[in-house]
């Protein structure tokens, strides 16, 4: 599932930006920056892992982190620019704080534990 959504949100981009070099950049902000502390602590300190070699297809293993990942796809999916993703994505509020659309919340967190046959 991480690698589908991983690869989503590629094409999602390469779609709206030019320049590939800031895809992680980008990741950080919109994905990483949005969730709680502790979801980033659990996937930074999973098995040792090594920070300098962390990339954000690691993260997707954090199932809050996956879903903020989903929801970016989507507004990207939705936006026709950058202008028009930043203006969608502040109209949902950030996980750091209480989440409004809680339905889209617990219809994501049901699909992403659906098995592709």
């Amino acid at each position: 599932m991480k690698e589908r959504v991983f690869q989503e949100y590629k094409k999602q981009y390469n779609k709206k930006f030019k320049d590939n070099s800031l895809i992680n950049e980008f990741f950080k902000t919109y994905v990483l920056d949005t969730i709680k502390d502790s979801d980033i602590l659990q996937e930074l300190n999973k098995n040792g892992r090594d920070l300098e070699k962390i990339q954000p297809l690691d993260y997707l293993e954090n199932e809050s982190i996956l879903l903020r990942t989903i929801r970016v796809c989507v507004l990207l999916e939705l936006s026709k620019d950058y202008t028009a993703f930043k203006k969608l994505n502040k109209k949902i509020k950030t996980d750091k704080e209480s989440i409004v659309d809680v339905e889209f919340e617990k219809l994501l967190t049901q699909l992403i534990k659906i098995q592709p046959k």
